[in-house]
């Protein structure tokens, strides 16, 4: 059942940071809801989780539902959380997850031929002055593609260069990605949001590489389950 909206609350919740290793997580309860933000009430131990770290909320009382939250205020035990999105458990093998991908990534230039961008994969040498797009590392992901938020515009089939890391691996990967939407996210309170939500799809991931996002798929589903 939904919380109630703008009363004193109990009901149990499990907040997860995904951008620690291992994944934290924190068990507590919601004390207020006013429709936008959760307040929070952690069990012993404080968890190390700051102001500006992304969650997930696990509601474990309500089905499953899991929010993606970004907390807002620290003052001990109790924090405050601002709701971003709601998402349904994947019951998929491996999953797209909510975490911590640090990505770096551009269109393919005119002139960069297959073997350029080839040697660039393997090596990640490449001409000076190149213009790279870094979005909130807070993103969804799985073995086959990523879903992250920003200011670029895409078709659908575009080519990228992608270039990442997660909190489980010391290696760079880096691949070509096709992009299979960019949606205009909505405005909020009447204001103009220039950013996109953009999905891309890996189009020649190492297999080091998927087995890596796997390894950090199934770190995370554990600590979910």
């Amino acid at each position: 059942m939904p919380l109630e909206i703008g009363r004193p609350i109990s009901s149990s919740v499990d907040v997860v940071c995904t951008s620690l290793v291992p994944p934290v997580i924190a068990r507590g309860r919601i004390t207020h809801f006013d429709g936008l933000a959760y307040d929070l009430e952690i069990d012993e131990p404080v968890p190390p989780i700051t102001i500006g770290a992304q969650v997930i909320l696990d509601l474990t009382e309500l089905q499953g539902a899991r929010v993606i939250a970004t907390i807002s205020e620290v003052q001990g035990r109790r924090m405050k959380a601002a709701q971003k999105a709601i998402s349904e458990p994947d019951k998929r093998a491996f999953p797209r997850l909510y975490g911590s991908v640090n990505l770096h990534y551009r269109d393919v230039n005119i002139d960069e031929n297959d073997a350029t961008v080839d040697a660039w994969i393997s090596s990640g040498l490449e001409a000076a002055g190149e213009s790279w797009h870094t979005p909130d590392p807070f993103m969804n992901f799985s073995v086959t593609g990523l879903k992250f938020e920003e200011s670029t515009t895409h078709e659908i089939g575009d080519i990228l260069l992608l270039s990442f890391t997660i909190p489980t691996s010391d290696t760079t990967f880096r691949c070509r990605g096709k992009v299979a939407r960019c949606k205009e996210l909505p405005n909020q309170s009447g204001v103009a949001i220039k950013n996109n939500s953009i999905a891309v799809e890996f189009m020649d991931m190492s297999p080091e590489g998927r087995e890596a996002l796997s390894e950090f798929t199934l770190l995370i589903q554990g600590v979910l389950l």
